[in-house]
């Protein structure tokens, strides 16, 4: 008879925060793009294996970067862009039929880079957006009813990027490409997710007398004829052709990959792992469910001392627990402040 049921939820509010992977920093005017998987159902899990993304709605993140939405039961995937809303070339791909090749995107569970199709961009109010990242939990129907509360949090995590480039002259052969020196110019921040930037172009060089410090703007080539070092002061930088160390601070709960020397504690998924030791399984007590380094016996000046692992595998593939100094190559994220040099 082709009768179809609705149901009505009075909805779950689900909330979240859109922050810096590597410092926490909040970003503020970004668009979520709320959408539901139509294959789901109202249990704590997902249990139809076919995908179909439907977007139910979006908003914006305040200046601290949270947000809140009502949402449906279901599985529920909330997805980050920035940038500035244009949906003109998406209602002409739309209008020419030229749409078709891009619906594959409503049926990828989980994305690692996305081209949002030009259907779920219009309804979703992010044509013209970059896809930035995305976080998905289900919502049960006791939940969406309201009769009971959801507790977890639709935080996403967005990598850092950065920029760099050369300022030429245009135009006549006597000048063509040269470089402009000692020029201030603004990179504006046309997503206005934060301030504008105020830079200092140079061509030349210098020299810094020993105890005294430099601060650089722009790209150039740094020689340390002693030791010397190159701090940010927590301002974006990005450095080329480096020869050194390379150290940061990554804070608790927060993640870094990198192929480095990782000093403190957390968890690494690493493809390689520098140990003087076989590498052996973590220990679990029955009280915790924490991973806990094994001890073992080593001589040290002809004695005989019990010695305490500072990696261990833990049960989940890859995935390593340190408490201490080791050097791998993989992703780490922190337990507590960890220094990575590299």
């Amino acid at each position: 008879t082709l009768v179809k049921v609705m149901k009505y939820y009075a909805g779950a509010e689900i909330c979240g925060q859109v922050t810096m992977s590597d410092n926490g920093q909040p970003l503020s005017d970004v668009r979520i793009l709320l959408e539901r998987d139509a294959f789901s159902g109202e249990d704590e899990t997902d249990l139809d294996s076919d995908t179909y993304w439907i977007p139910i709605g979006n908003t914006d993140t305040d200046e601290n970067g949270n947000w809140c939405f009502i949402a449906p039961a279901g599985k529920i995937r909330a997805s980050a862009y920035a940038g500035v809303f244009d949906d003109a070339l998406a209602k002409d791909s739309f209008q020419a039929n030229e749409y078709s090749s891009g619906l594959g995107d409503l049926t990828v569970d989980v994305n690692e880079d996305r081209e949002t199709n030009v259907l779920t961009a219009l309804l979703g109010k992010v044509s013209n957006m970059t896809w930035m990242g995305e976080v998905t939990y289900n919502i049960t129907g006791q939940q969406a009813d309201r009769l009971a509360t959801f507790d977890d949090t639709f935080d996403i995590a967005v990598d850092s990027s950065g920029i760099s480039g050369t300022v030429t002259w245009t135009g006549n052969e006597s000048f063509e490409g040269q470089a402009l020196d000692g020029i201030d110019f603004i990179l504006k921040n046309i997503w206005s997710m934060t301030s504008n930037y105020t830079l200092s172009t140079s061509s030349g060089s210098f020299t810094t007398e020993d105890g005294n410090s430099r601060i650089i703007q722009g790209t150039g080539e740094v020689f340390f004829t002693n030791n010397g070092s190159f701090d940010t002061q927590g301002n974006p930088a990005i450095v080329r052709g480096f020869t050194g160390n390379f150290t940061r601070i990554v804070d608790d709960g927060r993640s870094y990959t990198a192929s480095a020397t990782f000093s403190g504690a957390g968890t690494i998924v690493a493809t390689s792992v520098e140990y003087e030791h076989t590498i052996p399984s973590c220990e679990y007590s029955n009280e915790s469910a924490n991973p806990e380094l094994p001890s073992f016996n080593e001589t040290v000046d002809n004695e005989t001392v019990t010695s305490t692992h500072v990696v261990c595998l833990t049960n989940e593939a890859d995935t390593y627990y340190f408490m201490g100094e080791i050097k791998a190559t993989g992703r780490m994220t922190a337990e507590g402040p960890v220094t990575v040099v590299n």
